[in-house]
């Protein structure tokens, strides 16, 4: 009586025939129907012991990821790469994960195809030329796509960031049998300086490049108004300034961190205003401006001291707004103005009045946080515009005094 293997264990015949399956599936994706009968029945042999590897990722050597949480980032990753499609020179679509596995064994045998002796070997070439590494690059920016953001995700200033090392990915030019993206978490080493006299926590900014290589921020000072240096300096941020930050933008930490990093790209016209010895530096995100980074020089490096939400006190437009409103410091902390998700709960945009305010006082950066308002951490109720309208219009005007403090009961 013929035994009966485990309950879904396949015979190596059966796997075979799962792997020849996959591979005519992509290669009439890429090619067109009927296009798999181009390779000999050597080369799908050939093909289909030689399949490359799923692609997935691999603990680097220093192991510094918990098995748990690398698990986390392993499943994540795989669900991507089954989920993103690419849209091939047929006009099919086949999932990113097929064509960095079963599409890239392919274009590799379309290479060597004369090697083998195939008397369709010019065929089969012609075929897969539009697919060669160098010209089809779609997916490769697809597959680079996925880790910075898997990388944004992961990465928190305050703790470590997350590293990857893509030329292990045979798309990549790695070799067949090692089809796998490394990472790591490089951790944050914060170092102690002296500022006014009290010893304070930094913490060095950086980031993966499009690479995945974790770098250092360094830029000229002389590009925030701060010297006339020609020299790059490393930019530091205080342990408080990125709990400020956090507070106050109150969005998932690697996205809020990555904008803080492209606050200072190179390539890009830093905008800035002078106060004193330092250097207000507009906050954006997503292209919307929420605030300022305050810094300075401290020895050889610069130094985000905090972070100012656009209508806190010390911001040219919280300025104006106190002028306009007499709003204060302890009113804006009452009402929660001084925050992202409190701005966001009185939909400030809907009240004629109350924009025309916003407006005047140069916040129109607030007007719209629709693209923000998903990232919050905290769910959002929203109040009726006409509380804080009321509150503002019912601050009185105390003689003597510019910007009156409101009494709370």
């Amino acid at each position: 009586m013929k035994k009966l293997g485990k309950p879904g264990q396949h015979s190596p015949k059966q796997i075979e025939a799962n792997k020849l399956k996959q591979l005519q599936i992509a290669c009439e994706k890429m090619t067109g129907k009927g296009s798999f009968n181009m390779f000999t029945a050597l080369c799908k042999a050939r093909m289909s012991g030689n399949r490359l590897p799923a692609l997935k990722l691999k603990l680097s050597s220093d192991g510094n990821i918990s098995p748990l949480d690398f698990k986390m980032y392993n499943d994540i990753f795989v669900t991507q790469l089954n989920t993103l499609t690419v849209t091939t020179l047929t006009g099919e679509t086949m999932t990113l994960g097929q064509y960095l596995r079963e599409g890239m064994t392919l274009v590799c045998y379309s290479e060597i195809i004369q090697e083998l002796g195939s008397p369709n070997a010019s065929k089969v070439k012609a075929a897969f030329e539009g697919y060669q590494r160098s010209v089809f690059t779609k997916p490769i920016l697809d597959l680079l796509e996925l880790m910075y953001r898997m990388s944004t995700m992961f990465s928190d200033l305050s703790v470590a960031v997350f590293e990857y090392e893509i030329n292990r990915v045979f798309a990549f030019s790695g070799d067949s049998e090692s089809n796998h993206v490394v990472v790591r978490l490089v951790r944050s080493k914060a170092t102690s300086i002296k500022l006014d006299g009290t010893k304070r926590e930094a913490i060095p900014l950086q980031w993966p490049d499009y690479q995945g290589k974790v770098m250092p921020v360094c830029i000229d000072p002389a590009l925030l108004g701060l010297g006339n240096s020609l020299s790059l300096s490393p930019v530091y941020i205080q342990r408080h300034g990125l709990r400020r930050l956090s507070e106050r933008i109150g969005i998932v930490s690697g996205v809020v961190h990555l904008a803080l990093v492209d606050c200072f790209k190179k390539d890009e016209k830093i905008k800035f205003l002078r106060q004193g010895g330092s250097s207000l530096v507009e906050f954006s995100l997503y292209e919307q401006k929420l605030g300022y980074l305050v810094c300075l020089v401290h020895e050889h490096m610069i130094v985000i001291r905090t972070f100012l939400f656009i209508t806190n006190d010390g911001t040219p437009e919280g300025k104006k707004l106190s002028e306009l409103t007499r709003v204060q410091l302890l009113d804006k902390q009452y009402l929660g103005i001084d925050t992202l998700a409190g701005f966001i709960k009185f939909r400030v945009a809907e009240d004629p009045i109350l924009k025309g305010i916003f407006l005047e006082a140069d916040c129109e950066s607030l007007l719209d946080l629709s693209t923000l308002e998903k990232f919050l951490l905290s769910d959002v109720t929203e109040k009726d515009p006409s509380i804080l309208l009321n509150y503002l219009q019912g601050i009185p005007k105390i003689p003597g005094q510019q910007t009156p403090v409101r009494l709370f009961l």
